[in-house]
Order: structure tokens, then sequence, then C-alpha cells
């Protein structure tokens, strides 16, 4: 271990528990006590689960000699906290710094443990972002208006894991004896470094299975080791399969649940797309021609879009402004409804703001239902994208006209809890969808829509109007390309729903 400024390593061994000494050393005394503390856990720690479970052991002494403590599991990039407290990776650090999700919708409860868990999160975009995020200094300082504190544990070698020591305060750095982590890189409090007991190294693993008597740690839902990655990469193949497989597997195996065909579409005059800001999640290069032809076509390309961009410069600007001119929302209470979209004629809706994203269908459709139980005149869809060969459900509230009112939206679900605060691309500019369905009756759109869900296919209304009467369009997913819009499309053939990428257009979402 780098010499340098780091405390005198404490041999420590996590099945012995914690004294009243160590608890001093690392938290301070009872009338001193820290609000939060950061445990970087360095390679060699974390290697045999020495690390993980050492933070376990912490967060349960302090918990139960100062109250309750909120362990929060930093490591975004590589999770393992929730492997050894049985607990699933959904919506965590991630998402409070990603989406806005809440704490006290993140946090939970262990069976068996005296303290509160955050895991990491699933839905990682910006590792180095979470760990650098500003608003980690008023999580600690919510975490002690609730009466508790707050322990994060990170990777010692994260990037931006400097900026993120700086903001909780005090650092316990957990190491083994060849690890070498520079005490240069931190300007915070440098409480203290443990290191595994002689003895805990020298059994190595076969003394790490278990932590009590009662075998907490023998409730784990995975194998251990090579086996536990093996598994998992067997699940996120098998996932890629049902979403990346040939369209005739899976149109075999969704045989006798054929959905019903597309009504005769009509067709709605759409104004150019929107350009409002730069999209968050690239698209995957799309294949394209080789020669002449397809050299002239993209070209074409460029300048149509080239064209729309300056008429938006000119012109769009002007509307945008006179758009953004509402009433500021007053401080939200259960009783106070969300802002009203501007009203007008048919018109794109190429926006959306992000909420929250899922890895499991059935849970990003029920947090929609109960979004939309909250907030019924908002709107919330949800928009199955692939990242790192893994498929995300995002929840958005949306669509929405123009950035002032999206921008409404997004401060009145700060104001009514449903997010912990704004965050930068929150408004994400999502133009494209699939039509599926353009019916007379709001009831049959709903129909339409129940009978989608059933094919796993997640689904929106958004009421049309012109001169000829209204209609209620049913959409599929919100994209900012054609890239990013793929694994709809796929989702759609391999269920032999008829798609149509189109730009979006309507009033509101329903």
């Amino acid at each position: 271990m780098t010499a340098g400024s780091w405390p005198k390593p404490t041999p420590f061994d996590f099945q012995d528990g914690v004294d009243d000494e160590v608890l001093s050393l690392l938290f301070g005394g009872p009338d001193a006590e820290l609000a939060g503390v950061l445990l970087l856990a360095a390679p060699g720690a974390r290697a045999n689960g020495w690390a993980a479970r050492t933070a376990i052991a912490l967060a349960t002494a302090w918990s139960e000699r100062s109250g309750t403590v909120i362990l929060a599991d930093a490591s975004v990039e590589s999770p393992e906290l929730h492997g050894f407290l049985a607990e699933q990776n959904g919506e965590g650090v991630a998402d409070v710094f990603q989406f806005g999700a809440s704490l006290r919708r993140v946090r939970r409860v262990v069976e068996g443990y005296p303290f509160e868990f955050i895991p990491a999160g699933a839905y990682v975009l910006d590792p180095e972002g979470v760990m650098r995020h500003g608003a980690w200094s008023r999580l600690r300082e919510d975490t002690l208006a609730m009466g508790r504190r707050l322990m994060v544990y990170a990777a010692a070698g994260a990037p931006g894991v400097e900026a993120l020591a700086e903001r909780i305060g005090a650092i316990v750095l957990l190491a083994a004896e060849d690890d070498e982590v520079d005490p240069e890189r931190f300007s915070a409090d440098l409480r203290a470094v443990l290191r595994p007991a002689a003895d805990a190294a020298a059994d190595g693993d076969a003394r790490m299975t278990t932590r009590r008597p009662d075998a907490e740690f023998e409730r784990l839902r995975l194998p251990q080791g090579e086996a536990r990655e093996s598994h998992i990469a067997d699940l996120r193949m098998q996932q890629r399969a049902t979403v990346l497989g040939r369209p005739t597997e899976q149109a075999e195996a969704a045989a006798g649940r054929t959905a019903p065909p597309l009504p005769t579409e009509r067709v709605i005059p759409v104004e150019a797309e929107s350009d409002l800001e730069q999209p968050v999640f690239p698209d995957p290069p799309e294949r394209t021609r080789t020669g002449p032809g397809a050299l002239v076509l993209t070209l074409l390309i460029v300048l149509l879009f080239s064209l729309l961009a300056g008429a938006w410069h000119f012109w769009g600007r002007d509307w945008l402004a006179s758009q953004s001119e509402t009433t500021p929302i007053a401080p939200v209470s259960a009783t106070v409804p969300a802002p009203a979209p501007p009203s007008g004629p048919v018109r794109p809706l190429p926006l959306s703001v992000a909420m929250e994203a899922y890895t499991s269908l059935p849970a990003a459709l029920e947090r929609q239902r109960a979004l939309n139980a909250v907030e019924p005149d908002v709107g919330f869809l949800i928009s199955p994208t692939l990242v790192d060969s893994t498929l995300y459900y995002r929840v958005f509230a949306g669509p929405m006209p123009d950035s002032a009112y999206a921008d409404s939206v997004a401060d009145h679900m700060v104001r009514n809890g449903l997010r912990s605060g704004r965050i930068d691309n929150d408004i994400h500019v999502t133009p494209l969808a699939f039509l599926v369905a353009e019916l007379d009756s709001e009831r049959a759109a709903r129909e339409r829509q129940t009978e989608l869900e059933q094919l796993d296919i997640p689904t929106y209304i958004v009421p049309v109007a012109d001169t000829t009467g209204q209609r209620f369009r049913v959409y599929a997913g919100a994209y900012t390309g054609r890239g990013e819009a793929e694994v709809m499309r796929q989702l759609l053939r391999n269920a032999g729903v008829q798609d149509s990428l189109v730009t979006r257009v309507g009033s509101s979402a329903q």
C-alpha cells in the first residue's frame, strides 16, 4: 500500500463484529458523529468479497449504535452489495442522479439488517457523471434531515471518485496489503484504513461464506464466482436473443397471438421536426449503401435538414419564446393539478421528460399506471431501448409540444415528490414513434392498447383533431432517431404487429 498520509492500517475481520473503539475511530464519538462517510474499496479488498462484507458489518454496527444508516452502493460500474444482501439491483443511486428519482423511492429495508439500502441501479449511462454529480451533498443533507446517516460504498479506482469523496467529507479505505491507493488524490478527511485480518486473509473465501450463525449470506439468489458470471451472461444472451433474434423464430414463438390488422391510416399534415437539443442516447451506426447513388441521396438529405434547421433558427425561436411565457407553478400539494398543455391545432409532439428506467416491462407498466393515477392530466409513456445488449423500458412524461411546457411539467414532478430534483438532459427530444393504430373512438383505442399490452408492446394514446373531427392515435415508443427505434421495430415485427415510424403529432397524451 502506498505510504504518504494514510493512517496506519488496522486489521479487521467482519466476522468478529465491530467494537466501540473501532466505531469511534471510523465515525466519531456520540457527540461528534459524522453525517456521512465514504468507504473506498481497493481492488484487492473487493476480489474475495471482504470489502463488501466489511461494509455490511460496519453499516450494521453503526446503525445499532446510532440509529438507522443508509448504505448506498456507488460502485455503479460493477455493483456488488445487492448480491451479498440477496437484493435485486433495481432502482438505485444511478436513478437518483440520472432521472431524479426520490430518495424515499430508491431506499429499501433489508430483511435481517438494521440499516436501509440503496443499490447501484441497473441502468447507468454515465458512471463518472454519477460520481461527480453535485447532488451528493444534498443527498447527505437530506439523509441527515431524516434522522439517518449516509454510508457510501465505491471502488477506489472509479473515475470521478475524488469528487464524490469531497462531497461526502470523510473516507475509510478498505484495502488489502498489496493494494496501492494514492492518498494525494483525496482532499477529504482520511479517517482510517482497514485491511483484512491475517487469519481472515489466510483462510480466504472459506471463512467468508457466512457472517452469522443463521447463515444470512446463504440467501444469495445467484451463485458466486465464475458460476455467477456465467449465469448472468446466459441470462443476458437469452434476453438479447428475445429482442434481436431472427424474425422467423420470433414469429413462430408468437404464433396464435397475432395482433389484429392495422386500421387504415389517415394522413394528417405534419410540421417539420423540432431540433431543440442534442439527443441523450446516440444512435448505433446504421448500414448505408455504397456508390454514387447513395452519396447523392445522403447529400440531399443533409441539404433538406439544413434548410429545416435554418428555418427553425430564424422563426422557431420567436415561437418558442412566445410559448415560454407561462404562469409559474405554485407549490404542489396532492390537490394541485399539473400544468395544462398548450391548446391549439394538431402539431408535432417532440419532447418527453425522463422519469425512470426498468429492466422489467411489468414493473414499468405498474409505475406508468401509478403515475397516471396521481397525474392523469400529464400522460406517461414507456419506450423500450437497448443499451449494451440489455433491454430497458424507459418511463417518460409526455409527449409534449414545446420546451416551456416540458420544463413546467418537470418542475411540477419535483414539487409533487415524483422526482428528487432537476438534472441535466431530463427533457429528451424524441420526435419519432411507431403508429400502430388510428381509431374513431377513445374506447376502441383503449381496447387496442390492451391487446398490444398482452403482446408485451407498451403503447400510449394521443388524440388528433382536424377539420373532419377527432380521432385517436395509438403510438409505441419515443425515439430520437431511426437507429434507436430499431429495437421497438423488432419487437413489433416479432409480435406480428404492422408498424410505421412517423413524426409524432397530436395534442396531448392519454
